[in-house]
């Protein structure tokens, strides 16, 4: 029953972001959207992909929290399709 009620809660919010507009242009593009004074809102094929997104989200946010202020290096193109074949999703 607490699934359900989830399920219905994740549905109507859903819902009430595609009304405003929210996820227009976001939908299947990303698995999380940060709302201004709301939060995290996250979504997956799955609650184990869900919570995934979640934790990648935070752990995301923290790196750049400590990071403030300090250079940073962006992977290659080259680095990143060797992460993508070695670690495939």
């Amino acid at each position: 029953m607490t699934e359900n009620l989830l399920r219905e809660q994740i549905t109507e919010l859903g819902k009430s972001l595609y009304d405003r507009g929210l996820a227009h242009g976001s939908a299947g593009k990303h698995q999380a959207v940060l709302l201004a004074n709301h939060g995290p809102v996250v979504a997956g094929s799955s609650l184990v992909a869900a919570v995934n997104a979640i934790e990648e989200l935070e752990q995301t946010a923290h790196l750049m929290l400590l990071l403030q202020g300090q250079p940073t290096r962006l992977l290659t193109a080259g680095q990143v399709a060797e992460l993508n074949r070695r670690f495939p999703i």
